[in-house]
């Protein structure tokens, strides 16, 4: 639960975001912290976020942002490839992974003891599912 003086400074740091007015630092990463531990100041700030990037919404967008659905900056957004079997190399290029190639990474990952660092951080990324 928030107290007013929270609340209303909350409000007040998405009204400015909302806007695109400037905010300090210091004001951004404390309504970060609090986004962090609280759903709805979590909620306030995304809805403002997305108010920002997108100042006259389609249908679609107000009914994404109604539900609260989606991530609110574009650059977070998916693109390229969606299959779980495309990967990103070290390079950046795509590798194509056989379904079967993918599972037996997965599974040189839980074998206790055999911790590679290069399935790792294959594995590690956020999957496009996700």
């Amino acid at each position: 639960m928030l107290s007013t003086q929270t609340r209303l400074k909350v409000e007040f740091i998405c009204e400015r975001i909302q806007s695109g007015a400037p905010v300090e630092l210091a004001d951004m990463a404390w309504i970060q912290k609090w986004a962090d531990r609280n759903p709805t100041v979590a909620k306030m700030l995304r809805q403002a976020r997305r108010a920002a990037v997108q100042p006259e919404p389609n249908e679609l967008d107000k009914f994404c942002q109604a539900l609260d659905l989606g991530d609110p900056d574009p650059s977070e957004h998916l693109s390229g490839p969606q299959d779980p079997t495309t990967l990103a190399g070290p390079e950046g290029e795509l590798v194509v992974l056989p379904a079967e190639a993918f599972d037996a990474l997965a599974s040189r990952l839980e074998q206790p003891g055999h911790y590679d660092p290069r399935v790792a951080r294959v594995l590690s990324r956020k999957a496009p599912w996700e």
